[in-house]
Order: structure tokens, then C-alpha cells, then sequence
């Protein structure tokens, strides 16, 4: 029951304290700084994140005559497994590319939505019946191809259509580029050498690269008919290894060269064939319609405008280089979607050429775009990508909101509300989330609900603060469900006074309803609280292994608590009888892995695990204790300042043994730090190391 008190406990930090009992009136302070485990989460995850993608990126490309596409996708999986956070759209693009290349297209939705200052509304038709990863070194994946802009930012995709280097894509992909890298399967990058000559239209292009290669795709002998199935592969959104979703043929004919295709798609899926169910090309991919809100509807060019272009190019083939290509004449209508073509460019330069991504967003901006507005109020507010300038990421946000923009509605009450970087005022920042709410924003609820709850802002009032949570939870805030959860072990105790943990029936039911609901919805903090139900039989059967699962899942949304929790239901295992000398190793190291990652992510108990976890398994295989250096990990859990570990370090110091020198001061400062703490067992070993100091005069 223990952990599972510490679960609730963690639901309430990502916020502020949450109140005592009604009974004992006391209000919380409200401090901003009080607010963010949440944002300080969010901060410890990017850097993860951010770590990880650079380990991802040695793995994949072709280094030293090498490449592990296999350490890619472990770590693009580990990525992709994160919870996204409202507080970063990068960060939530960034798991949504280890997502959708690891195949949980789920949870690459949720990355994407919270991203949606990017990419709305192309995710909300991303879902695991319509796509699935491709093997990239598979026959069907070799003929695809990533196409980069001189600097190795994606563009688009593209398909080679024959053996000497030949790659079919769309025109407004390469546009304007002075320099192209087409990134093929075994990790080569090449330059291509020129285009092939053309009016680019019908939004196409033929490219040239140096290669001999034996996979490519053929155009089909007839064009596609209404209701054929289709698909299109390709690299969404820059990832690093394709994907395909797959739908079917709704127009062929109305539409001339183009047709009309009930198959979802992602920003940079431009440019890749479309494919019938024979593997053969009958059109290329270029644009979502975005109209669309009741299924996928994406355009691309029919079979009839690209073999006009194929054979008239092979023919006599006439090159130009990419900086000749210019936007044509009579352009198709993916060329005239200028504001959403100069969006992807803003955001192709967003760290390669931060300034020119600001001067395309603030052209944006003036003409009103405001996904642009969006965009631009997070960098100025942000600081890190272009200078901060709060005054007018604030001015762009509160146009937005007056406006009715509910994400900025909600984004500025947060800021006005807490005083988060800017001057708090808590009555604007209500109005503002009350905006967002009167438009049905789940999380607004939730925030106005815990300004009921805590009295930041308004009168406090508890059971308005519990309406407005359900109101949030039944639109599927996974935050409000988790407070519900907690709100049903507050008020279910027999004795609000004491420690009992004695719970009524209804209580628990109500618990567990609540934490299934928000783990169901892929909440990591949802299912930490799910797995303590589990593991202690709270509103449902004591079941140790869907424990585990969901501690599991919620460790692998990046949730630190859980992370140690599923280390230390993996080192249980590993103490289990009946387990040979290999197997119990094995369950060590996966241990001390999730200790360490909990560490990282702001559970610094976790250091002193794997220390403990590394030690025990040098014991199991016969070796010296630290032989891999795991003091180490012990030592950074004594800087900060967990006791345990100061106790440990200075007996370790105190005693002079596994390689450490005996040093009796280190050793009492270490426990004096321990004592300063809270732990009463270094007192004992403090005194005896004072005694050996004196005797040692």
C-alpha cells in the first residue's frame, strides 16, 4: 500500500501540494515553482530525448563501413514509448518519429496531437489500422528513398523507378533547392546529380543519382480504378526509416491529372508512389486534404502524367540542376497551398536557420496564419532556438485567444495563471482557461477545477473543483482522472485523521475506475496508479504480473517513479528460487538498467538501487564487487543527499575494502550527511568511526 501512497502522492507534485483534509482548513501555498514536476519532468525527458535521438542517429547512419539498424530501432522504440508533453511540441515530434518507426502508431498519434501547433490536423486519422512500419533492407523497402536538402534536413520522399538511379517524386519537394542528398536503405548518401527536364506541372520530377541498383518499382500497365486498394511509403515528418499507410481509390477521373484517395498522410510522405496491390506505381502522393474531418482524403497524380514523364525523359534525357527548377506556370493545386507550403519550409529550417524559420513564420503571421502565431509565441516565450522576447510571444498568443483560438486560450491562461516566465495574474489567466473550457478544452476544466480545489485564484471550492474534474475526465483528460482517483482515497479513508489506510468498498471501486480509465488512455501516471491497485488488490484481484506490466508501461512513458518500481518488481523476480545462475544475471542487469533510467528522470533513490542491483550481481557471477565501476552511482546519490547512500559510501570508506582506501574523516563526514538526513543508523556508525579516528592519535 506503501507504493501505491507514493503513486497518489506523484499526481499531486506535477502540480502543488494537494490540500489536508477539509477538516483541518488549511490552505496550501501556491508558488509557481510549486507547480512544475510537471514542466521540470518535461525538461529531464527532452534532454533524454534529445540524448537518445543523437545515439539513434550514430546507429543508423553508415559510419566506419558500419550500421546497426537494430540499436536504431531499440532506441527509436524507446523513444517512441515516452509520454508526450503538452509544454514541448518538439520534444512530442521527436516521440512521435520513434513512434511511428516502431510500428505503435497509437501512441505516435497521441506525440503527434501534442504537437498539433506543427502539424493540425494531419494526425487525426494516424492509427494502427492504417499504417505499419516497412523493413527498409526488405525488397519492398530498397526501393525507397529519403530525399534531404543540402544540409541533410528532409525533404520528402521518393521511389526509385529503375536500375542506374532514376527516383520518381514531386516537383514542389525539391524546389528551389540548390543542393539534394537522396538517403538510401544501406545507409549512402548521394547527391543527385541533376533533374530531369520537364514542366513539373502535374507536381512531378524525376531525379538522378550514380547507383546501380537491382530493386526498384515499375509503373503499372492500367491506372487504378475506383475502390482498388493503394498505399504509399515514404519517411513522414523527417523520420529516419519508412512507413506506409495503406487506403483505396474514391475518384480517378473528375479531378484530370489528379485523384482522389481515401489514404491518410503525414508532412514529407510527398513525393512517394502510390502503389497498387500488385507493388506497382499508379500515382505519386502529394498532398493531405485537410478539408477532410470524417475519413483520410489525400491527392495524388494519376498514372497518365507520369508516364508522359518517364518516357519523354528517357527518351532524351536532359538534366538540370535543382537550383534551375523553378515553381511553373499553371501550377498543380498542391503548389497553391502557399501558407502551408512555407509552414513545412519554416519548419525544415527551424535548427538549421532558426532566423529564416522566424522571418517565414513572421510573414505568416502577418497575413494572419495562425498556426505561424502559434509557432512564433512558443519560440519567443521559449529562448533557446532565437533570443527570448516575452512581450511579443505574449502580444501573438493574446490576438490568438481573443480571437477564439483555444489553444492559445489555454496556453496563456496557464502562463497568466501561475506566472509562468511572465507577470502572474491569476484572474486573466482564469478568464482565459474559462474561454478555452466554454470550448470544450478538457484540460481547462482540469485547471480551473484544481484552482477550485486549492483556492489559487477563487474562492475555494472543493465540490465545484470535483464537478469540474468529471466534466474533464468524461472529455478524456487522463490528468483529471488521475486526481479523481486520488479524490476517491481521500474521501473513502474511515478516519480522515489518521494514517489508516482502510478504505470503503466504494472507495476502491471508484479507484480503480478511474486509473483504468486514464491507464486505457495511455496516461503514464494513469497506469502507475493502475499497477499499485493491482499489486495491492485495490477495487479489483491482487494480479503481480498485470502489476508489472502496467509499471512497465508507465516506466516506458517516462514516468521516473514507475521506472523504480519496475526495476524493483524485476529484482524481486531475480531473488525468486529456482532461477540458474544466467537467468538471475540477466534480471539483475534489466534491473539496474530501470534504476538508473528512474535516476535520470528525477528519482535520485534510483542511483543507490542500481548500485546495490550492480553489486549484487558481481556476486552472482563470482566477481569483484566493483569491478564495473558502480561506486560510482553511489556516489551521485550522496550528492544528492540521499542517506542510504552516505551511509553506505562512508562504511564503504570506513572500512577500506573492494578497492577503496581507508579514510576514517571521509567516512564521518559521509555519515554526519546521512545523520543531517534522517538516518539513525548512521549515528551508530558515526560514533564508532570517531572512536577509531581518537584511538588512531
Amino acid at each position: 500500500m506503501g507504493r501505491l501512497l507514493l503513486a497518489l502522492v506523484l499526481i499531486l507534485t506535477s502540480f502543488t501540494a494537494w490540500p489536508q483534509a477539509e477538516q483541518n482548513k488549511v490552505t496550501p501555498s501556491f508558488p509557481p515553482e510549486n507547480l512544475p514536476n510537471q514542466y521540470r519532468q518535461a525538461d529531464l525527458i527532452k534532454t533524454y530525448v534529445y540524448s537518445e535521438m543523437l545515439k539513434a542517429k550514430d546507429a543508423f547512419v553508415l559510419k566506419n563501413g558500419k550500421r546497426n539498424l537494430n540499436e536504431a530501432r531499440q532506441i527509436f522504440s524507446q523513444i517512441g514509448s515516452l509520454e508526450p508533453n503538452d509544454l514541448d511540441p518538439n520534444v512530442s515530434m521527436l516521440i512521435a518519429m520513434g513512434a511511428l518507426v516502431s510500428g505503435d502508431f497509437d501512441s505516435a498519434k497521441r506525440a503527434l496531437d501534442k504537437a498539433s501547433v506543427f502539424l493540425e490536423p494531419f494526425p487525426n486519422f494516424v492509427n494502427q489500422e492504417t499504417w505499419a512500419t516497412v523493413e527498409w533492407e526488405s525488397p519492398e523497402g530498397k526501393s525507397l528513398v529519403r530525399i534531404c536538402d543540402g544540409k541533410g534536413n528532409p525533404l520528402g520522399s521518393g521511389t526509385l523507378i529503375s536500375s542506374d538511379g532514376v527516383i520518381l517524386t514531386a516537383a514542389h519537394v525539391v524546389a528551389g533547392q540548390n543542393k539534394l542528398y537522396a538517403n538510401l536503405w544501406d545507409g549512402r548518401h548521394h547527391l543527385v546529380e541533376g533533374i530531369y527536364g520537364g514542366d513539373f506541372k502535374h507536381d512531378l520530377a524525376l531525379l538522378k543519382i550514380p547507383i546501380k541498383n537491382d530493386s526498384f518499382k515499375v509503373l503499372a500497365s492500367s491506372p487504378a480504378k475506383i475502390g482498388d486498394g493503394v498505399s504509399v511509403a515514404g519517411f513522414p515528418i523527417g523520420v529516419w526509416l519508412p512507413v506506409k499507410t495503406t487506403g483505396f481509390v474514391i475518384n480517378s477521373s473528375d479531378l484530370k491529372d489528379n485523384g482522389l484517395i481515401s489514404l491518410p498522410g503525414l508532412p514529407s510522405m510527398s513525393g512517394g508512389a502510390v502503389l497498387n496491390q500488385s507493388g506497382e506505381i499508379v500515382g505519386v502522393f502529394y498532398e493531405v486534404n485537410t478539408a477532410s474531418k470524417t475519413r483520410p482524403e489525400s491527392l495524388m497524380v494519376l498514372l497518365g502524367p507520369i508516364k508522359e514523364l518517364v518516357q519523354a525523359n528517357l527518351a532524351e534525357p536532359k538534366f538540370s540542376t535543382s537550383a534551375d527548377l523553378k515553381i511553373p506556370e499553371g501550377r498543380s493545386s498542391a503548389w497553391n497551398k502557399e501558407e502551408t507550403l512555407d509552414l513545412l519550409e519554416a519548419t525544415r529550417k527551424w535548427y538549421s536557420d532558426p532566423t529564416a524559420s522566424v522571418r517565414i513564420l513572421e510573414s505568416l503571421a502577418d497575413r494572419g496564419n495562425e498556426t505561424a502565431k502559434l509557432r512564433l509565441a512558443a519560440l519567443y516565450l521559449d529562448g533557446r532556438v532565437v533570443p527570448q522576447n516575452k512581450k511579443r510571444g505574449v502580444e501573438l498568443l493574446e490576438s490568438l485567444a481573443n480571437n477564439g483560438n483555444s489553444s492559445a486560450q489555454l496556453t496563456l491562461g496557464i502562463l497568466k495563471w501561475l506566472g509562468a516566465g511572465i507577470q502572474r495574474d491569476s484572474s486573466a489567466g482564469l478568464t482565459y482557461l474559462q474561454k478555452a473550457a466554454d470550448q470544450k478544452v478538457a484540460r481547462a476544466y482540469t485547471l480551473i477545477g484544481f484552482a477550485n480545489l486549492t483556492g489559487a485564484g477563487v474562492d475555494k471550492n472543493t465540490k465545484k473543483a470535483a464537478d469540474l474534474f468529471q466534466k474533464a475526465a468524461a472529455l478524456g483528460d487522463s490528468v483529471a482522472m488521475n486526481f479523481l482517483c486520488l479524490n476517491s482515497y481521500m474521501e473513502g479513508k474511515n478516519d480522515p485523521e489518521s494514517m489508516s489506510f482502510a478504505l470503503s468498498p466504494k472507495a476502491k471501486d471508484e479507484m480503480f475506475k478511474w486509473a483504468k480509465l486514464s491507464a486505457d488512455s495511455g496516461d503514464a501516471q494513469g497506469a502507475l496508479l493502475l499497477a499499485g491497485l493491482y499489486k495491492d488488490g485495490i477495487g479489483t484481484a491482487k494480479d503481480l504480473k498485470k502489476a508489472e506490466a502496467l509499471y512497465k508501461k508507465s516506466a516506458q512513458g517516462g514516468n521516473s517513479e514507475a521506472c523504480v518500481a519496475y526495476a524493483g518488481m524485476i529484482g524481486a523476480r531475480a531473488a525468486a528460487d529456482g532461477l540458474n545462475s544466467q537467468e538471475k544475471v540477466s534480471l539483475l542487469k534489466e534491473s539496474e538498467v530501470w534504476f538508473l533510467r528512474g535516476a535520470e528522470l528525477g528519482q535520485p533513490a534510483g542511483y543507490m538501487m542500481a548500485f546495490m542491483t550492480n553489486w549484487g550481481r558481481m556476486q552472482s557471477e563470482g566477481r569483484p564487487p566493483d569491478e564495473e565501476g558502480a561506486t560510482k552511482y553511489l556516489e551521485k546519490a550522496c550528492e544528492l543527499n540521499i542517506p542510504e547512500a552516505q551511509l553506505n559510501l562512508g562504511r564503504l570508506y570506513l572500512d577500506g575494502k573492494w578497492g577503496f582506501k581507508k579514510d576514517i574523516k571521509k567516512a564521518i563526514e559521509l555519515f554526519e550527511a546521512a545523520v543531517k538526513n534522517g538516518s539513525t543508523e548512521a549515528s551508530v556508525y558515526l560514533l564508532a568511526a570517531k572512536a577509531e579516528l581518537e584511538n588512531s592519535k
